[in-house]
């Protein structure tokens, strides 16, 4: 087998690869990557997909974290006594 040769099965063994790796990643995350076209790569669909997940995960905690300081605020606060609790 000619050095070509073997580079072409090589690259398309890892292209295979890395298209389960983003199927996977788009099963896992709950989006659909679709398939390898002159419009769309698989593969960077999942990475854009991974960094849009890892916005929206960091704008959901810091919801959460609003949510617990308002509570605390509102847990030490007693409600028309106007006093704080410490």
């Amino acid at each position: 087998m000619g050095t070509e040769t073997r580079l072409i099965i090589e690259r398309d063994h890892w292209e295979e690869k890395a298209t389960e790796l983003a199927n996977d990643i788009g099963k896992a995350l709950g989006f659909d990557v679709g398939e390898h076209s002159n419009l769309n790569c698989p593969v960077q669909t999942a990475i854009d997909g991974v960094f849009e997940m890892s916005s929206q995960i960091e704008e959901w905690q810091n919801s959460i974290h609003r949510e617990k300081v308002q509570e605390l605020i509102d847990n030490c606060f007693l409600a028309g006594a106007g006093a704080w609790v410490v």
